[in-house]
């Protein structure tokens, strides 16, 4: 097998995520001995989220799945380009909750949202407005992302699930979605990241 009939194999789609994933990781996984912050338990919740994001692809009818994927995986990418730019400031914040409090004590403490540096950093690289929007946005509440946002809506709720413990069925029963999955669609999910 060649290198090119490999490629032609994988796609470009998944070409362009392998390569921007280990990019990614290298760059920053640099940093994290100096700071001696663990950075396992954030890859942990972001390859969660990609796994979860590219499950959801088809079920929302996202048909660019690696994408979503890529995005998930990037989520919180911002995170660790606060972390780099200003240590002595984001270091308190890094084991905090991802949440919307994250946000406003990071806007308060570094005058920028994860969320916010992401997308920057994201749009810096030339990776498409999507996923830059999904990154910026994946705290928004689902019903307040248009039509325009899928991939936005998407992350968001990959975000959320990944919260959601596996063997709770009383919490995905109560899970609320608001983007026209049924609890044992949101379960199927789970379950097909977990195995």
């Amino acid at each position: 097998l060649s290198l090119l009939q490999a490629c032609s194999r994988l796609g470009t789609a998944l070409i362009k995520v392998l390569v921007i994933s280990e990019t990614v990781i290298q760059t920053f996984n640099g940093f994290n001995q100096a700071g001696g912050i663990d950075l396992r338990s954030f890859w942990k919740h972001s390859l969660t989220v990609a796994l979860i994001a590219r499950e959801l692809a088809p079920r929302l009818d996202y048909a660019l799945a690696e994408e979503a994927y890529l995005a998930g995986l990037l989520h919180d990418i911002g995170r660790l380009a606060l972390l780099a730019a200003a240590p002595q400031q984001a270091q308190p914040l890094f084991g905090a909750l991802d949440d919307d409090a994250l946000c406003g004590q990071e806007q308060h403490s570094l005058d920028m949202s994860h969320t916010e540096a992401g997308a920057w950093l994201l749009g810096r690289w030339h990776l498409s407005d999507q996923v830059v929007q999904s990154v910026l946005r994946h705290h928004d509440d689902a019903g307040t992302l248009g039509e325009d946002h899928t991939l936005a809506r998407l992350i968001h709720l990959a975000h959320r699930l990944d919260a959601v413990p596996l063997n709770a069925q009383y919490a995905i029963d109560d899970f609320f979605c608001d983007q026209g999955l049924t609890a044992s669609d949101l379960l199927a999910v789970l379950q097909s990241v977990a195995a």
